[in-house]
């Protein structure tokens, strides 16, 4: 029996995302028991510290001579706004009335062209605080659900709202012009202000 301990503190929150892809790929083995504790608070800095602490407890054995993959998922690669729409084979959105983002990333589909998914931050500014931030994710299929979340529908979109004492969190999923969104944010609630960040959707490009 294995235990695995990894901790991470950072102030990217673009780092902080793909850490959290990465977990929640891990869902997926079998044999294995995750758990994972996140608190997010903000310091007079303006600026905001993750630290992700998590926990896997597993019983997995591998053979030495098991033939290794040579597929190995390729890490996320920045883009430029702009460069977006022609970069991905589906309809990108932005959040009208917001800055641009902090940052713009493409995940590629391991060779799948139809499995890319395109993440963008924005940060979210009130009387100079840095209060939280909003994710933008968009795919061309759905997205994977975790067994730590829970899911319900509210009319069109679909909800996660995750509470606890240190933060809040809340996620949300539609579908727009063929395109899956999914927008999370720390910087919002109640609800009803979440739900209102997707009539700021805006299509970026022809």
């Amino acid at each position: 029996m294995w235990r695995i301990e990894i901790r991470l503190e950072t102030g990217d929150n673009a780092v902080r995302q793909r850490v959290s892809d990465d977990v929640a790929g891990w869902q997926q083995l079998s044999g294995a028991s995750i758990s994972v504790t996140e608190e997010e608070a903000g310091s007079g800095q303006q600026r905001v510290r993750t630290g992700v602490s998590t926990s896997v407890t597993a019983g997995l054995m591998r053979s030495k001579f098991a033939e290794r993959s040579d597929r190995r998922r390729q890490p996320p690669r920045d883009v430029r706004l702009e460069d977006l729409p022609a970069a991905v084979p589906f309809q990108v959105f932005t959040l009208g009335g917001l800055p641009k983002p902090v940052s713009a990333w493409i995940q590629e589909g391991d060779g799948d062209p139809a499995a890319v998914t395109v993440t963008m931050t924005y940060t979210v500014i009130e009387d100079g605080w840095h209060v939280g931030n909003i994710w933008l994710r968009l795919a061309s299929r759905p997205f994977a659900d975790s067994p730590m979340e829970s899911w319900r529908q509210e009319g069109e979109f679909a909800v996660c709202e995750e509470h606890a004492a240190t933060h809040y969190r809340y996620k949300l999923r539609l579908q727009r012009l063929g395109t899956y969104v999914h927008i999370e944010s720390t910087a919002h609630e109640p609800l009803e202000d979440v739900l209102e960040l997707a009539e700021r959707l805006e299509p970026l490009g022809p």
